[in-house]
């Protein structure tokens, strides 16, 4: 069986402790504060399409079983949807497995699945899941 090489989003060293493989950032790095870089929408260092640009957004509202974030419409930056992995990946590393419902640039609910291991895997309609009917 491979082992799985985890390392920190910011500088790329390798991961060891288990509070820096869940938050994808190691202990240099969180004291050096980069601890809260990629939760919101900031500079995330390793994370950007080819001509560097990545999602910016905002949490709506958290419960433990589901997560809402809402698209920014923003110059220089990519959606939510063109950018689903990074944004899956940034999101269960700071609140686990929980389910990413996302508010579109046009207003509409949807769902970033994964795998529950924070790879995405697909879209899905979430309109039913607003953040006032959880």
């Amino acid at each position: 069986m491979a082992t799985v090489n985890w390392n920190c989003r910011v500088c790329n060293r390798p991961l060891k402790d288990p509070v820096s493989l869940k938050l994808g950032v190691g202990p240099v790095c969180r004291a050096r504060g980069a601890g809260q870089l990629g939760l919101f929408g900031g500079e995330r260092p390793g994370f950007s399409d080819a001509a560097g640009r990545h999602a910016h957004y905002d949490v709506v509202k958290v419960t433990p079983a589901i997560v809402w974030i809402r698209d920014r419409v923003e110059d220089q930056v990519i959606s939510v949807t063109n950018d689903a992995e990074n944004v899956v990946r940034e999101l269960f590393a700071r609140f686990g497995g929980a389910r990413v419902i996302y508010q579109d640039t046009a207003g509409e609910w949807d769902e970033l699945k994964h795998d529950g291991a924070g790879v995405f895997t697909g879209f899905a309609p979430a309109r039913n899941l607003t953040p006032g009917v959880a």
